[in-house]
């Protein structure tokens, strides 16, 4: 599944779709491990928010011992764990199983999980509690002696783990968010950036040295493909109705962004109608772009539908434009075939 180009690979991670039931959810998170590593995928989002069944570093435990190569790409957000225990976790993981971890640094944004455990800095300072917190973490793993540190939200004297990571097995890092505060860190700190996918034009600012969050519905003909979507990701009042109330209480940009994009398929005018099989209404700039899912709950990013050929022109613009690794939020294995279609076809092609 990863993309294979001339001098380089666009790595793949996958992203289990949105489910509150408890059975359906474990069912999903296995069968996506599974999934993942029989498509050759890089690894698994282990997410970590209060809506989660399952403990992020739990589950990458699980994962690590029930696969041969996929690597666990583990959420980390300040409020669940001090950064000495995370490295101390990072390490463990990475000794035990031999493997590389990635790890995804988010601050944290929805007001409910902030309230609950009683942080109430403002969203600037999140981000610099986040990038001390980075800071510890890599030093700490990397190395062999005593750290000390006095930060604004860490203190360490003398800090050390019994074992340090070689440099090829330091964790892949990314740091998430399209904040001009998140953007501008993530550059001081030479950081790929983890975002959403754009909805416009993609060009170097948006794409290059990014991790780009999507889903794919991918048929041999658009009318096949927009023909699924719908059946894969049907209209859905109560995911509507968690979906305004979880608008209400999250202060995330990407999120902003997309329900203004949403907002505007049936508000813009004059109207441009969306291809066969969604509602009437304005699409964004690019064709292939479709936020039924997010409306609807299923997932917490924009997907892309179209034929193999579509898709796989547009793929290979975002590999032109240097984008990094995807992250894929995916439902069923069906869909992992169809997407690998694409993929193949962008290396087949590639120059």
């Amino acid at each position: 599944m990863n993309l294979r180009l001339p001098g380089r690979e666009i790595l793949v991670f996958t992203h289990p779709h949105r489910t509150y039931d408890y059975a359906q959810y474990r069912q999903h998170h296995e069968e996506m491990m599974s999934w993942s590593e029989k498509y050759g995928c890089e690894g698994m989002l282990c997410s970590t928010s209060s809506y989660d069944y399952f403990d992020p570093w739990l589950w990458a435990q699980f994962l690590c011992s029930k696969t041969e190569n996929l690597k666990p790409f583990i959420a980390i957000n300040p409020i669940y764990m001090h950064p000495f225990s995370a490295a101390r976790m990072v390490a463990s993981l990475t000794h035990l199983y031999g493997r590389k971890i990635w790890v995804n640094f988010i601050t944290g944004s929805a007001k409910a999980d902030l309230e609950q455990l009683n942080d109430s800095l403002a969203k600037p300072e999140r981000y610099a509690r986040l990038g001390e917190y980075f800071g510890v973490m890599m030093q700490l793993l990397s190395s062999k002696q005593p750290i000390y540190f006095a930060g604004k939200h860490y203190t360490l004297n003398g800090a050390t783990l019994m074992t340090h990571l070689e440099p090829e097995l330091i964790p892949g890092i990314t740091w998430s968010g399209e904040s001009e505060v998140s953007i501008k860190m993530a550059a001081e700190l030479n950081l790929l950036n983890l975002q959403m996918l754009p909805s416009g034009e993609v060009n170097d600012s948006n794409c290059k040295n990014k991790s780009l969050a999507f889903g794919i519905v991918a048929r041999e003909t658009p009318e096949e493909a927009w023909e699924a979507a719908n059946k894969i990701y049907p209209p859905d009042r109560f995911g509507q109705k968690l979906l305004k109330v979880s608008m209400e209480r999250n202060e995330t940009d990407w999120k902003a962004r997309i329900g203004k994009e949403m907002e505007s398929l049936s508000t813009t005018s004059p109207p441009i109608v969306i291809r066969a099989g969604s509602e009437q209404g304005v699409r964004p700039k690019n064709p292939l772009y479709w936020l039924e899912p997010f409306k609807n709950k299923y997932a917490d990013c924009p997907y892309l539908v179209g034929s193999y050929a579509e898709l796989a022109e547009f793929v290979a613009t975002l590999a032109k434009h240097e984008a990094h690794s995807f992250v894929l939020t995916i439902k069923t294995e069906e869909e992992f075939g169809h997407i690998d279609k694409v993929f193949r076809m962008v290396e087949i092609n590639s120059p």
